[in-house]
């Protein structure tokens, strides 16, 4: 797998994992979201970048140019529509690449819809991430508390 530009030229390996902010960040978020405990949990007074009651903190990804990271999402409409999305779920982070499951913003109800359909991106292709308010995915491990 191949960025089709060229990486950021921005790679400062003084970070927890000698791989750059952005694997950093992306790691931690993988891991909030993996050791979310949904169940039984209070929100005390340290606020943290994801809390008990969410188990998803969506993000959009930008590129090389500032390009936003648009993927088009399969759709079973008769006759058929494209469909894309900017919005992404961290499912695992690997080594040099990042699984994205794939949200969908409802702009009417201002809400997201979780879908079975992942990406997969090399991390060095990655020159910023957005991150929005946690979310409930029920498609992800665990129940959401309610909010």
């Amino acid at each position: 797998m191949a960025c089709s530009m060229n990486p950021c030229t921005i790679n400062n390996t003084n970070t927890v994992s000698g791989k750059g902010y952005i694997y950093d960040t992306l790691v931690k978020i993988d891991q909030m979201q993996k050791a979310a405990n949904v169940e039984n949990a209070c929100e005390g007074c340290e606020g943290s970048l994801i809390s008990a009651y969410y188990n998803t903190k969506p993000i959009a990804i930008y590129v090389r140019g500032g390009q936003l990271l648009t993927v088009q999402v399969p759709t079973t409409a008769v006759p058929a529509t494209i469909t894309t999305t900017t919005y992404f779920r961290i499912e695992n982070v690997k080594s040099d690449a990042v699984v994205l499951r794939l949200l969908v913003f409802d702009a009417t109800t201002n809400t997201y819809d979780c879908t079975q359909y992942t990406v997969v991106v090399r991390i060095e292709c990655i020159c910023t991430l957005q991150c929005f308010p946690p979310i409930c995915c029920p498609e992800c491990a665990g129940t959401c508390g309610a909010s």
